[in-house]
């Protein structure tokens, strides 16, 4: 193997972008730090000198999927022309069409609590000021009345992820009476 030396922060990206196709495509418990180290033609040592496990390299992967949806989400909005109310259809719809794009990523996590928590603190922390300016956006221009914006953002975002479960009619509902609205068309 011939020994390519490259800057610290491209080797590092090479590594996650790696192990990011690798988890979409074959699960986490699947993906063993070798075929991440065969893909781009390194010895395995060479990962665990930039992540002492596998689990932080999978948190690196989750932290770059989470600020990619972050920077899509508030692309989303600065382009709403539409009262909030919309806005906030909007980014439901995204939500819903991306659990496609991650494959078996997703699945990796799902029984484990540790992982879980991680990543809806880190989706929470993204967004957060986002969903804010949002509610605040929505007041004004009559979408709803919420009187509590911190704390309905905290419930939007700490609490939605129960809500996936509800039908359409339900979570529109839910999220029609948190923020004392009449969303009549569905979310």
């Amino acid at each position: 193997m011939v020994r390519i030396t490259k800057p610290i922060e491209e080797r590092r990206k090479e590594i996650i972008d790696t192990a990011r196709i690798l988890f979409v495509n074959k699960g986490y418990d699947e993906t063993a730090i070798s075929d991440i180290a065969t893909n781009i033609n390194i010895a395995s040592g060479l990962i665990y000198h930039y992540f002492k496990s596998k689990k932080l390299l999978f948190y690196a992967v989750i932290d770059e999927i989470v600020m990619e949806e972050a920077v899509l989400k508030e692309k989303i909005i600065s382009e709403c022309s539409g009262q909030a109310k919309e806005c906030l259809k909007l980014l439901f719809a995204q939500k819903a069409s991306h659990f496609e794009k991650y494959g078996k990523l997703l699945a990796s996590f799902e029984n484990d609590q540790t992982l879980i928590c991680y990543v809806e603190k880190k989706k929470g922390a993204s967004i957060e000021s986002l969903i804010i300016s949002l509610i605040d956006r929505g007041n004004k221009d009559g979408s709803w009345n919420c009187k509590y914006v911190k704390e309905t953002t905290a419930l939007i975002l700490y609490g939605i992820n129960g809500i996936n479960e509800f039908n359409e009619p339900v979570l529109n509902d839910i999220i029609s009476r948190i923020l004392n609205a009449n969303l009549e068309s569905s979310i």
